[in-house]
């Protein structure tokens, strides 16, 4: 005889499990019996999910500011049956920041990671560079993983349209360049 567990076993909470399973000889009854089947439920190990996916892009003009300075990640162990998973998370550029950086997610638990950019425009380099976010599960590894923020520097013109996310943000009233090399 062959007994399985049907899939939607693994909803069950962590835990044991008793059950009775009746052999019954429909002719005559002889030899009729019951035998107890034990399941036994353990906690999943947690995994790390980092949401969303991809690079982040931050724009910003000398003698100006950025789009954006702020935006969030969702840090979650998603099994609500999974152990509790210890994080950390950092960048690799001390301009921009996480807050919190580590925690504690129990199973089915969400955290909201703040990223900041701590400075201005002017304090990063002319054109386009990458800082790298790590968010490392310490419990076990799993999920483990890396997200990449491009930040873009330019120079503007006197009175020129500054196009920030795809729409007119502002009209700047300058006598010169911007960020004139040599100046």
């Amino acid at each position: 005889m062959l007994v399985s567990v049907s899939e939607s076993a693994s909803q069950l909470p962590p835990g044991g499990y008793l059950t009775r399973i009746s052999f019954l000889n429909t002719t005559n009854h002889r030899g009729d019996s019951v035998r107890s089947a034990d399941l036994s439920v353990g906690q999943k190990d947690g995994a790390l999910t980092i949401s969303p996916y991809g690079i982040r892009g931050i724009t910003g003009f000398i003698d100006w500011e950025f789009n954006t300075k702020q935006f969030d990640y969702i840090l979650s162990n998603e099994h609500h049956t999974a152990r509790a998973i210890e994080w950390t998370a950092a960048s690799d550029d001390a301009r921009i920041t996480l807050s919190p950086s580590s925690g504690t997610l129990a199973g089915g638990g969400t955290q909201i990671e703040d990223v900041n950019i701590a400075s201005e425009p002017a304090d990063f380099e002319m054109g386009s560079s990458e800082a790298t976010l790590t968010f490392t599960n310490t419990t076990n590894g799993t999920g483990s993983g890396k997200r990449n923020i491009n930040v873009r520097v330019a120079c503007i013109r006197d009175g020129a349209s500054v196009r920030v996310q795809n729409s007119v943000t502002s009209m700047l009233k300058r006598t010169d360049w911007a960020c004139r090399i040599g100046v």
